[in-house]
């Protein structure tokens, strides 16, 4: 389990195989996306970039057993009107 925020904590359990790679995520909001990317990418780590989302800086990364993981820092309050997620409800 790793701390997180507010009492939060995240718990993630490593399998003896990896799922397959998927599009499916779930995103961790940094404070400063720049540093983050040159943290993973100091550890080696692979780094997709994607489509820009307004007002944010984002990327993925993947976990142990494959699971992606988008990283984003909100640089403006979050939106859905503005970000274009309200369309895709």
């Amino acid at each position: 389990m790793v701390p997180a925020r507010d009492g939060q904590t995240l718990h993630l359990l490593q399998k003896p195989h990896s799922d397959t790679r998927s599009p499916r995520h779930f995103a961790l909001r940094v404070d400063d996306a720049v540093a983050a990317r040159e943290h993973f990418r100091a550890l080696g780590i692979e780094i997709q970039e994607t489509g820009p989302i307004p007002h944010c800086d984002r990327f993925f990364v993947w976990d142990p057993d494959g699971n992606r993981i988008e990283i984003i820092h909100w640089l403006e309050p979050y939106d859905p009107a503005k970000s274009g997620a309200a369309e895709l409800d």
